[in-house]
Parts: structure tokens; C-alpha cells; sequence
């Protein structure tokens, strides 16, 4: 996805300057204590496998049922998770805040704050157009 951008050195991408992406906010705390584990920084994937584990750990402490039933996932809400907080959203899709980073050769700008957008959830103010 986008978010590989963040992974670009600025300066020598100067053919994408001016260009955004979102990306999650930076964190550190998944990184360094995998890579005091593993001797190396993680993967997208060991992230996602994290935020999954997590929160299937989540839902197990709040639903006594099992098997977990799928909306079990949706109803443990917010975890802390490898790239910040994360939920499931009912579509199934996990849902995490994002910012928006515009590439300067000086480096990565961020220029809207972190916030969650959730693609299962209608636009405020209603849908262009209508």
C-alpha cells in the first residue's frame, strides 16, 4: 500500500515530491521490543499478525462464547495495537488511525493529524452529490 512511502528516503525521491499518502502515526514500541526479540525491525505482516492476535485475545476476554462468533472481534472495541490503536470495523475491516504525510526533499510533512476513518461509516454531512 501507500503507506510504503514512509519507508522512502525523501531526498532521493525527488520525482514524488508534493505527493501524500496516509500512513499510521509513528510508533516504537512494537518495533523495539521485536527487534530485541528478533535482532531485526518487523515487517508490515509481523505488525498486522500482532494487531490480530490482539485482538483475539480481546474478544476472548469479553465473550464467553466458543467458538468466538465473528462479531466477538468487532465488540472488543480498541487495542492497543503494532502500529497504534486498532478495532475491527463490522465489515471486517481493521481500522486504524491514519495520518496524511506530503514527501518534501527535506523529508516527510505531516499535513492532516491522525484520526480514524472508518470505510463502513457514511461521510459526515452527507454523500457528495446528493
Amino acid at each position: 500500500g501507500l503507506s510504503g512511502w514512509a519507508e522512502l528516503d525523501p531526498a532521493r525521491s525527488v520525482e514524488l515530491a508534493g505527493g501524500r499518502f496516509a500512513a499510521p502515526p509513528p510508533t516504537t514500541r512494537f518495533d523495539g521490543r521485536y527487534q530485541s526479540a528478533y535482532g531485526d525491525r518487523p515487517s508490515e505482516l509481523a505488525g498486522v499478525a500482532y494487531d490480530a492476535v490482539t485482538l483475539a485475545l480481546a474478544a476472548g476476554r469479553k465473550s464467553p462464547a466458543r467458538p468466538l462468533p465473528p462479531e466477538a472481534i468487532f465488540a472488543a472495541g480498541e487495542v492497543d495495537g503494532a502500529m497504534g490503536r486498532v478495532r475491527m470495523s463490522r465489515t471486517g475491516i481493521a481500522v486504524r488511525p491514519l495520518e496524511v504525510l506530503e514527501m518534501r526533499p527535506s523529508g516527510l510533512l505531516p499535513v492532516e493529524p491522525a484520526r480514524i476513518v472508518d470505510p463502513a461509516d457514511p461521510p459526515k454531512g452527507g454523500v457528495a452529490g446528493s
